[in-house]
């Protein structure tokens, strides 16, 4: 049952990276074929089986044999775990909140894909927060979360550029749900993890919403009551 899970993260976050890739041409995503990036050749459905074409063809293009980017592959996998860690028990303990954990992997996927996260997906992830409060009676901590704003943008003010501005509307709604106790260690968790990723990876600039998500989750949906 964990496999499905892993193979609906991977095949999701494959068709959301697809999408992010050309959303300028929403015409070529939802009618136009796959290609290679290199050779321009058409792919075949077996192609573009997330995870499993990559292996299979050892990283490479099938018709120009060019090394193909390892990035697809990394956030496919990724995803495919976070579904498959956080997915099963959101449906079992709290499925009101299938929605906003959908919303979160797609600010995932995006940031992943180009650094960039809208302030569509943003209203998104608010709107869904305040229906889950309003439906769920779950207790919400106005306060804690613009102390947690407040935080993040002294961080900015010390560190010029180190986080996002979509990273800082983030935390807001998220902190809406964190308890205060809870928010020392959503800070030290995500700058732990992205620290150690920037560190083994030298990838700059590092998207900060993953970590900041999975710390998230971590703290909210991992601790659901069993």
């Amino acid at each position: 049952m964990l496999l499905l899970y892993f193979l609906f993260g991977s095949f999701m976050a494959s068709v959301l990276m697809c999408f992010f890739d050309h959303r300028e041409d929403i015409r070529y995503f939802l009618f136009g074929r796959s290609k290679c990036d290199y050779c321009n050749s058409t792919l075949a459905w077996y192609n573009l089986i997330p995870i499993f074409s990559f292996l299979i063809s050892r990283g490479r293009c099938t018709h120009c044999n060019t090394k193909l980017s390892a990035r697809y592959i990394m956030i496919e996998f990724f995803i495919g775990l976070v579904c498959m860690i956080f997915l099963p028990k959101v449906i079992s303990h709290d499925p009101n909140f299938i929605f906003p954990f959908l919303v979160i992997t797609i600010m995932m996927i995006s940031d992943l894909t180009d650094y960039f996260v809208s302030d569509a997906l943003q209203i998104i992830l608010l709107i869904s927060f305040v229906y889950y409060l309003l439906f769920t009676n779950h207790p919400y901590y106005f306060i804690s979360s613009i102390i947690l704003f407040l935080t993040f943008f002294g961080c900015n003010l010390l560190l010029p550029n180190s986080i996002g501005g979509a990273d800082l509307k983030f935390v807001f709604i998220v902190g809406l749900l964190l308890e205060p106790m809870q928010l020392p260690y959503f800070i030290f968790i995500a700058a732990l993890s992205g620290l150690i990723i920037l560190i083994v990876t030298k990838i700059h600039p590092l998207p900060f919403i993953p970590f900041l998500s999975v710390s998230f989750l971590l703290l909210y949906v991992q601790f659901f009551t069993p």
